[in-house]
């Protein structure tokens, strides 16, 4: 799967996958929608508490996810230009925020917690 491909999975609230919200209509109420859908898709991403920088990045990924989304709809030749910017800085930016992204912190089993709480080392 590539990174654009990931990008468009979104998961509803019990964790199964569903498919991403694409608008029928273009107005205000299914940009919002879909802002807020692409918004938490991102800020699901990072582990913990998201910095300031880090929910500024998810927001413009989103704007730019939405403007894609528009100039695909449209699908004439200026829309096509932008497209190919709105791809190229959406890229940019997902990178940036991606690379962002702390590494997952490893769960400890419950055996290493008690030996941790005993004293004991990983040799013992």
């Amino acid at each position: 799967m590539t990174q654009r491909d990931a990008s468009s999975v979104t998961t509803s609230r019990n964790g199964a996958a569903e498919r991403p919200f694409r608008p029928r209509s273009w107005n205000q109420r299914t940009r919002v929608r879909f802002l807020t859908k692409r918004r938490r898709y991102w800020l699901a991403q990072v582990s913990g508490v998201p910095s300031p920088r880090m929910i500024a990045l998810a927001d413009s990924v989103a704007v730019l996810e939405w403007s894609i989304a528009v100039c695909e709809n449209q699908g004439d030749i200026a829309a096509l230009r932008d497209l190919k910017e709105h791809i190229r800085l959406r890229d940019r930016l997902l990178d940036t925020f991606l690379k962002s992204l702390s590494a997952p912190v490893r769960k400890l089993s419950d055996d290493e917690i008690t030996d941790s709480i005993l004293g004991r080392g990983a040799a013992a």
